[in-house]
C-alpha cells in the first residue's frame, strides 16, 4: 500500500498480529532505521496507532525486485541485467 508521510511517498505493510514490543525490539528497529544502503529498502518505522500494526518502508517506484523480474515492470536491457548481476555478486 502506498501512503504519504512527511511529504514523501512510503510503502506500508499491514500486519495482523499485535505484539508487545520489548526494549531489545525497539533497539533493533532503531538500528534497522539507521541502516542505509543502495541495495536495501530502507525501514522507516512502525505505526502502532489504531487497531492494525503497519511497518513503514521507503517507497520503491519500480516495485520490489521480485516485481521487476517476474512481472516485467521494468524493461531489462543488457545494461540493466549486467548491473543487477554485478550488484548481486557484490
Amino acid at each position: 500500500m502506498k501512503y504519504v508521510f512527511k511529504k514523501e511517498c512510503v510503502a506500508a505493510r499491514k500486519h495482523e498480529a499485535r505484539v508487545q514490543l520489548e526494549t531489545h525490539d525497539c533497539l533493533e528497529m532503531r538500528k534497522m532505521r539507521e541502516l542505509e544502503h543502495d541495495n536495501l529498502n530502507r525501514f522507516l518505522g512502525l505505526c502502532l496507532d489504531g487497531p492494525q500494526l503497519f511497518s513503514i518502508w521507503k517507497y520503491c517506484s519500480r516495485g520490489s525486485l521480485n516485481d521487476v523480474i517476474t512481472k516485467g515492470s521494468t524493461t531489462m536491457d543488457n545494461i540493466f541485467v549486467f548491473s543487477l548481476v554485478r550488484d548481486i555478486a557484490n
